[in-house]
């Protein structure tokens, strides 16, 4: 079995936290609130559906959660759920989540009937419907079910046409609604929860009346395809897009609404129309992120109508595609729209090859820039992966299908194997430049590439084939190996949130505690990455890191992880040096002073010194660190606000009080509560952490202070070099 040695995890944390404590030249500034809406937006976007409804039930107690936001948790869990009902391969499974998604959306309405977000869950509610329809549709085309084929389908339109009510009905309350803020301007200082409210209800009336034009696209598809019932429905879909952008076109709503107008065109056969549709947006200005990937879908779209047989302009689509993709920025290449892009991009090229005779040498030029195109979409989870991968192996000679896992155990075992392969051919590269062998390295990375792609697959195939019957512990560690392969890949935001949730939620299993080895490194990476314009989101990666610390203190005290999770806060506290110089000094002496007095008070109680004492030093020095870090960022505050030298230190110390107070009783509480239902080391840990408090609070405030002004008094300096 293929693992990461604590020693190689150990050298990689630290390696990247002295290369970014050298780079970093930025703080972030504090807050304390949870970032819950970024949080539960980016789980769904990646997929992590358990993980984001397990964030959803700790956020129903947690008192980071601000109050305004609570009454919400049951509407993002009904929408987690229709998404990971959306993705389900199980029937049982889907209708299980479906169920689950009406009963936390009625939760939300029963408890917040006039919720702003009120009208969007009635939306969600007929989303469900929708997706109920989808199913029976589904069933109806399965061999399985062919004698209750008119049944099912019979079933999807009335479905469908419920859910087009839903959608109707609401789509006449929110005008009503829309109606009553007649007057108001765009943008009202005075009247700005009114403008919000206006705002809102615009935007779920635009969904509603999209949601009413894809019900009618639905409708079209449980009819034969070209039949007139198919296209009265894709005419009258068209048709409420048009409306749409004709009423929104200078808006992103209307822009979308008009590529699905396209999408029914071409439905209907009219290519032409759609890609005339296509250019419009094409001729969009790019400058909003939102835009440039509304631009994206147009063209890969357009790619799509290029090399259909009505269109065959498989050259243009070639050209036009390898052109597009050399104007990726940064990591756009990645996103779905792009690598679509790039998977018709690599048809293009093989239409044009296949109609090219065998000797001809261009033919080997397209095949060649075919496979290169529908490999790197392969390497990818995106909607094409699958396609892309059967178009890469069809022109590598192989059949796409073989060995093509069909449960979790097996998908599980190759991902095991690919990782194997992969970790022989990463110590043939270390052995090689000893035996002489450097002309193999090249070879071998991409071999190892290769390997990792292979098994990154494999495991987020095990992944989707799971099912009730699945060991807990063997999912466990497919999310391990994901998380293990997130880090490799350089995708620090997903192996942090995995390996957080599985070392949290299945603290005793196998993978936890290297899962939150990499969690930890992950959070650490990213709070290294980020600049100023993220300022927000590394402190949050800091919070996350000191957590974390502390529950690797309390769950597994006598473990190497908390000896690492030592050299990871030692070394933070290193960079008080580096970022604030002679202050960071200061805090540096008085941290210094923590720890003498901490030892002199636990030797005064007779108390020895273990792994879960030193952890609880460890969660010492983390917090007198954070009081630091407050102060000196409230001085610079401050000092940008134009206050001067001795005003700016004045109200720094005395503006962070409230905030490092509070912090502290929370971590005292908390002590005293482990000391109290606690045993053994676990009693050890909370005396250690309580004393801690209470020496950091006096060091790192009092102490700090005195050495400030001593300072000020003997040097007398014209500015503050913090």
């Amino acid at each position: 079995m293929f693992i990461v040695t604590r020693r190689q995890m150990l050298r990689s944390i630290l390696t990247s936290l002295l290369t970014g404590l050298l780079a970093t030249l930025v703080c972030a500034p504090i807050s304390a609130e949870e970032p819950f809406q970024q949080m539960i937006d980016g789980l769904r976007a990646r997929g992590y559906y358990d993980v984001a409804l397990d964030y959803l039930v700790e956020m129903r107690t947690s008192k980071l959660l601000p109050d305004a936001l609570r009454p919400t948790v049951s509407y993002e869990a009904g929408r987690t759920l229709i998404d990971a009902a959306i993705q389900q391969r199980d029937f049982a499974a889907r209708a299980r989540d479906l169920d689950q998604a009406v009963a936390r959306l009625q939760e939300f309405l029963a408890a917040s009937p006039s919720h702003p977000l009120a009208g969007s869950a009635t939306l969600q509610l007929g989303n469900v419907i929708v997706e109920r329809g989808r199913m029976a549709l589904e069933a109806s085309k399965r061999p399985s079910q062919q004698a209750q084929k008119p049944a099912l389908v019979k079933q999807a339109r009335e479905l469908f046409a419920q859910a087009g009510q839903v959608f109707g009905e609401a789509e006449g309350k929110f005008k009503q609604k829309l109606d009553s803020f007649d007057g108001l301007s765009e943008k009202d200082p005075k009247n700005k929860a009114k403008v919000e409210a206006r705002d809102q209800v615009r935007r779920d009336s635009i969904q509603s009346q999209m949601y009413s034009a894809g019900v009618l696209d639905e409708l079209a598809g449980t009819y034969a395809e070209g039949s007139g019932e198919s296209k009265k429905y894709l005419q009258e879909a068209a048709d409420k897009y048009e409306s749409i952008y004709q009423a929104y076109r200078r808006r992103l709503a209307g822009l979308q609404a008009h590529i699905k107008q396209g999408q029914c065109y071409r439905e209907l056969g009219d290519e032409r129309q759609a890609l005339s549709i296509y250019a419009d947006i094409l001729n969009q200005s790019d400058d909003q992120e939102d835009f440039r990937e509304l631009k994206a879908t147009a063209f890969y779209l357009s790619l799509e109508a290029w090399i259909s047989p009505a269109e065959n302009k498989a050259e243009l689509a070639a050209a036009k595609g390898e052109q597009w993709l050399r104007t990726a920025r940064g990591a756009e290449d990645r996103k779905p729209q792009w690598l679509a892009a790039r998977y018709f991009t690599a048809l293009a090229h093989k239409h044009l090859a296949d109609a090219l005779k065998p000797k001809d040498p261009k033919r080997d030029q397209e095949l060649a820039a075919a496979k290169e195109n529908a490999t790197r979409v392969a390497r990818v989870a995106n909607p094409y992966q699958d396609a892309a991968r059967a178009l890469a192996a069809q022109l590598a000679g192989l059949d796409p299908h073989s060995q093509q896992p069909a449960t979790f155990a097996e998908a599980l075992e190759r991902g095991k194997t690919a990782l194997d392969d992969m970790s022989v051919k990463e110590t043939q590269i270390r052995v090689a430049p000893a035996m002489k062998l450097e002309a193999q390295i090249p070879k071998l990375q991409q071999e190892v590439q290769a390997d990792r792609d292979r098994a990154k697959h494999d495991f987020d195939l095990a992944m989707k084939l799971r099912d009730s019957s699945t060991p807990l512990e063997d999912l466990n560690g497919a999310r391990y190996y994901l998380c293990f392969l997130d880090y490799q890949l350089g995708r620090y935001y997903d192996a942090a949130v995995l390996g957080e949730f599985v070392a949290r939620h299945y603290p005793d299993s196998a993978g936890a505690r290297p899962c939150a080895r990499i969690a930890l490194a992950s959070y650490l990476q990213g709070f290294n990455d980020r600049d100023e314009r993220a300022a927000a989101s590394r402190e949050v990666d800091r919070q996350k890191m000191t957590q974390l610390v502390e529950f690797m203190a309390k769950h597994w005290p006598a473990e190497p992880e908390v000896e690492e999770a030592f050299a990871i806060l030692i070394a933070v506290a290193a960079f008080m040096i580096l970022r604030y110089g002679l202050f960071g000094v200061f805090a540096d002496i008085a941290l210094t002073l923590n720890v003498v007095l901490l030892l002199a008070a636990l030797t005064a109680f007779g108390a020895t010194l273990t792994l879960p004492g030193i952890a609880g030093i460890v969660l010492t020095m983390g917090m007198a660190v954070d009081a630091n870090v407050l102060i000196y960022e409230r001085i610079r505050e401050e000092q940008r606000n134009g206050r001067s030298m001795l005003a700016s230190i004045d109200t720094g110390f005395r503006r962070a009080m409230a905030t490092i107070i509070d912090a502290n009783m929370t971590h005292l509480i908390a002590s005293l509560i482990l000391f109290e239902l606690g045993s053994g080391s676990v009693k050890g840990f909370a005396v250690t952490l309580g004393v801690g408090i209470i020496t950091s609070f006096f060091t790192a405030v009092m102490v700090t202070r005195l050495i400030v002004i001593a300072w000020l008094n003997l040097a007398r300096p014209r500015r503050l070099a913090i």
